[in-house]
């Protein structure tokens, strides 16, 4: 059994390396496997190991609190929106159209979201109060899927490109003075670096675009954090 897991171990790692490969050289960037699912291929390591007494690999055991984490976090910001409706008076069949419809949205955004960080934060976006702006869900706009951006004051596009980038996240809010937009990074240690990421920023900000950086370690620690500095941004953004 111990050879098992090593062997298993072996072939995770190598998947791991093929994201890597794909993600750096921006080759096929939707066939990247989503978080959740490399995740739940070491849940199956993590229970061998229960079920024989084997040590558990760290990699299995470092996803699966991973997993856990990602469900808990769109729990606690479900939980947040839900209670904002109903202090807002929403019957409780309008709650739930509302809240159908943003979790449908997010379900099929989470492929065009490159990595793991990215769909941490989605709920977080999609459920924020956005109060100056909107009391509902923020809708998500998928260009590859979806013929018209959503009839809404704000709404979240993923994988944005503006001329020689591409944000992980754009808000796009309407204002007096036309459509303004706000860049979110997921900030992954391995694909991100401090003056590259410094001089997409100014590129930006000379088209008026902010960029908000999230860290993993930011969004894992204190999501709410993360989701409230887009809000800021926003508000900074319109007046």
């Amino acid at each position: 059994m111990s050879d098992l897991i090593k062997s298993l171990e072996k072939q995770a790692e190598a998947e791991d390396e093929q994201l890597w490969q794909a993600k750096r050289d921006r080759r096929q960037p939707s066939s990247f496997l989503s978080f959740a699912d490399a995740a739940a291929q070491a849940i199956p390591l993590y229970a061998r190991a229960m079920d024989t007494g084997e040590p558990i690999p760290e990699r299995a055991r470092d996803q699966r609190k991973a997993v856990d984490r990602l469900r808990m976090d769109f729990g606690i910001a479900l939980s947040d929106f839900q209670g904002r409706l109903e202090g807002l008076a929403v019957g409780k069949e309008a709650q739930d159209s509302i809240l159908r419809k943003a979790l449908h949205d997010i379900e099929r955004a989470r492929p065009a979201c490159e990595s793991y960080i990215e769909q941490l934060l989605l709920p977080w976006l999609v459920f924020e109060d956005y109060a100056q702006i909107t009391d509902l869900p923020v809708p998500i706009f998928l260009p590859r899927d979806d013929d018209m951006p959503p009839a809404a004051p704000l709404f979240i596009v993923p994988q944005f490109s503006f001329m020689r980038v591409r944000m992980d996240f754009a808000l796009i809010v309407s204002s007096s003075s036309g459509l303004k937009i706000v860049d979110v990074e997921c900030d992954g240690a391995a694909f991100h670096y401090e003056a590259k990421d410094a001089a997409r920023d100014a590129y930006l900000a000379a088209f008026g675009i902010p960029t908000v950086r999230v860290t993993t370690k930011e969004l894992r620690d204190f999501p709410k954090y993360c989701s409230k500095r887009a809000v800021r941004a926003i508000s900074d953004l319109v007046g």
